[in-house]
């Protein structure tokens, strides 16, 4: 077992324990202050995964009739620093909390907004400029994000809830149950990444395709995918992918579609039984039954609270990549160019 299996399989402990922190009495009860505050709108910013695991979060907000958005650090630093009004629930999400983009955009905040900051360090350059801290307290991963992107999944959809509702300990069973449900998944992890590989032994390149909350999961799969292997993946919104890249399909094709058990599970599925019938190899990484049929190959998850779900949808793409990465001789996870700090932005 390599160093990035050992991350991968230890995700579940490292998350109960990073819930002491970052889902502790005394954050819920800072957390719950928010709601009264009179914030008109949520920024969601961070670069890589630490961007896309807003997602879910912000999804929740606009069901409840409340403005958010996400969008890279990069984006708002150099284009729209002045959408952030004073009204403007910052949310900053930096694992290190010294991402050069994430530094910069502090340096430039007015005093007068409210930042709530999540990352791993509470000393950093973030932890130390936001009014609301929550820190992840996961351990440092020896290669590309795994742990501190799950932990920063469950900390931002805290922040969405903590907005909609008051947390209670309700909550808490919610991250417990999705700490035990990946367990359970990377207790297997053997035997899944064997079924990925005899179904997508060689692939050209690699699509991930979800949308709504699973969006997030084609993201920041896509992203791992190509850090860990060095492999070109390309991610893309469910219904983006029909108007045009769909002409991709065909024998050479391979992909992820990521579904949750929603009011568009049907059309995720016939999205990928379309792809499967003109040749495409689909692996549907789903929380509902579905049967096996040639080139479609569903990996079902347990079905859990919908923002938590991609903690669980994230695991097979790891493992693939994983695989994938050792197949191009590459030790899986190791940079070659790049630092687990980005530093030039």
């Amino acid at each position: 077992m390599n160093n990035f299996i050992k991350d991968v399989t230890g995700q579940s402990e490292s998350l109960k324990e990073g819930m002491k922190s970052f889902a502790s009495k005394e954050t819920l009860e800072k957390l719950n202050t928010l709601k009264s505050m009179g914030f008109n709108r949520v920024l969601f910013t961070g670069m890589g995964s630490s961007n896309f695991c807003s997602i879910p979060a912000k999804n929740l907000l606009i069901k409840n009739g409340i403005d958010a958005k996400v969008e890279s650090a990069s984006q708002i630093l150099y284009y729209e620093m002045d959408s952030i009004k004073k009204d403007t629930l910052l949310v900053l999400i930096s694992q290190s909390g010294e991402s050069v983009e994430i530094v910069k955009l502090i340096s430039q905040l007015p005093e007068d907004i409210f930042v709530v900051g999540v990352t791993n360090d509470p000393q950093s350059t973030l932890g130390k400029r936001a009014q609301i801290t929550v820190v992840l307290n996961v351990e440092e991963e020896e290669s590309v994000t795994t742990r501190t992107y799950l932990s920063s999944i469950m900390a931002v959809g805290l922040i969405g809830k903590s907005l909609t509702k008051d947390l209670n300990d309700e909550d808490i069973e919610d991250l417990l149950s999705a700490a035990d449900s990946l367990k359970n998944l990377t207790d297997q992890w053997e035997g899944i990444k064997t079924k990925l590989m005899d179904f997508i032994p060689n692939p050209s390149y690699l699509c991930l395709i979800g949308r709504g909350d699973a969006l997030t999961t084609a993201r920041a799969g896509a992203l791992f995918v190509r850090e860990v292997s060095k492999f070109p993946a390309l991610d893309f919104d469910s219904g983006e992918f029909r108007h045009g890249p769909f002409e991709m399909v065909d024998e050479n094709f391979a992909g992820f579609i990521f579904a949750q058990d929603s009011h568009t599970w049907d059309l995720d599925l016939f999205l990928a039984k379309d792809g499967a019938s003109r040749g495409g190899k689909i692996v549907f990484v789903t929380d509902k039954e579905t049967e096996e049929s040639e080139n479609f190959l569903p990996l079902v998850i347990d079905k859990i609270d919908p923002l938590l779900s991609p903690v669980l949808q994230i695991v097979p793409v790891q493992l693939y990549a994983d695989q994938l990465a050792r197949n191009r001789g590459f030790e899986p996870g190791k940079f070659r160019w790049n630092t687990k700090i980005t530093t030039i932005g």
